[in-house]
């Protein structure tokens, strides 16, 4: 559906629904061939693992939580950050997302949406958030206490202060 959807909105292309309807058929087809075999293959459970690991967990009750994301189109010159807020039952509340100028590694990218994110939430008066972004890189440089000399180390000065 994102697939679709970002065709559609960044690229004003129009995936056919005959497309999309053979893509998701295929999807189906290899997650039975997997779940067949899964308790016999080392790299299904390996994978599941890894699945389980990184699966969307609600925010504690009473808290919301903010997914970031960014995306990076070589040779362009932009980029996108996409934010979707949900609440502790996982409901979705809210979301934004915005095209952005410039050439930038996708960790400045990613720093850039959290930067949004936060600021987001300043806009919005919420309290109680929690901000995920699936960068570990990005989420380690904005914790880390040492001064950052990287090209990007004032976003990340600002994430701290946010």
């Amino acid at each position: 559906i994102w697939t679709a959807r970002n065709l559609k909105v960044w690229e004003n292309k129009q995936l056919t629904p005959e497309l999309a309807i053979q893509w998701s058929s295929k999807q189906v087809l290899q997650w039975r061939e997997v779940q067949k075999g899964k308790s016999n293959n080392a790299l299904v459970r390996v994978l599941q693992q890894q699945q389980e690991a990184s699966r969307w967990r609600p925010p504690d009750i009473g808290k919301v939580k903010i997914n970031v994301d960014a995306s990076v189109f070589p040779g362009k010159a932009e980029f996108s950050i996409g934010m979707i807020m949900r609440d502790h039952a996982g409901n979705f509340c809210q979301a934004r997302n915005a095209r952005k100028m410039g050439e930038v590694s996708v960790f400045e990218a990613e720093a850039r949406g959290v930067l949004e994110a936060l600021n987001w939430v300043l806009e919005l008066e919420v309290s109680s958030v929690e901000v995920e972004c699936d960068s570990l890189l990005t989420v380690n440089a904005i914790h880390r206490e040492t001064p950052n000399l990287l090209e990007v180390g004032n976003i990340l000065d600002e994430c701290r202060e946010l």
